[in-house]
């Protein structure tokens, strides 16, 4: 058995971790609700005497994804691990003295002390985190409503961002979808344009052109179509 298997067999003896299931493959627990999942991430690097340990935590809604694989430039198994919204520890300002990255020390006395400190801090956020957005209605008041108020800034980079947000404007606050339209081709004008000699952002390239044909689609869709479109698991 290896450190970080040693790890999660030590977790899963705690009973908060009865309401996920453990996924080998992505080193993950994982809680699936109608149309969409939890997940606590466990990235993790083992070298000879440490096990260092960086915890993060995601909330897919199906819907807000689902719709658009059919423009996405990645492979589908690869989009549909997607998430919605996601944080780290810092978020609550427990990212420890490595930035948000924990050390488990390997053959000491401290191995049940130092997991212990990793666990709660894993409790603590996972139930803030998932507390805070418990609905789409969650990430558009805490996410994207400030954005169309002029309280927070659009992203520097990436095109994702730019679907999801509509999506979930168009479903929460179907009256506030063209600001945040008109706002976020704004900003994708803005990351096609080379400034100070930088090159447009990779990912938007993949779509400007087609943001046309691609909002166009979504605007067809009612929410009930949008709905009908989540992943069965």
């Amino acid at each position: 058995m290896t450190a970080f298997e040693k790890v999660i067999q030590y977790f899963e003896e705690d009973s908060f971790f009865n309401a996920y299931k453990y996924r080998k493959r992505d080193s993950s627990f994982v809680q699936k609700f109608d149309g969409g999942y939890r997940k606590i991430d466990l990235r993790h690097v083992c070298d000879f005497c440490f096990l260092w340990l960086h915890p993060g935590f995601t909330i897919r809604f199906d819907f807000v994804h689902r719709w658009f694989e059919k423009y996405g430039c990645k492979p589908l198994p690869v989009q549909r691990g997607n998430y919605t919204v996601g944080a780290t520890p810092k978020k609550y300002n427990l990212g420890g003295k490595y930035g948000g990255t924990y050390i488990i020390e390997l053959n000491t006395n401290s191995f049940i002390e130092d997991c212990d400190k990793i666990k709660q801090t894993i409790k603590i956020c996972a139930e803030k985190f998932f507390s805070e957005y418990k609905t789409p209605e969650d990430v558009y008041i805490h996410d994207i409503l400030p954005i169309i108020e002029g309280k927070k800034e659009l992203p520097s980079i990436g095109a994702d961002w730019l679907f999801e947000n509509l999506t979930i404007c168009k479903v929460v606050a179907p009256e506030n979808y063209e600001k945040l339209k008109d706002l976020s081709l704004e900003r994708a004008k803005w990351l096609m344009t080379p400034n100070g000699g930088s090159r447009p952002d990779g990912n938007m390239v993949h779509y400007y052109d087609r943001l046309d044909e691609i909002l166009g689609y979504l605007e067809s869709l009612s929410v009930e179509d949008l709905m009908k479109k989540c992943i069965k698991k």
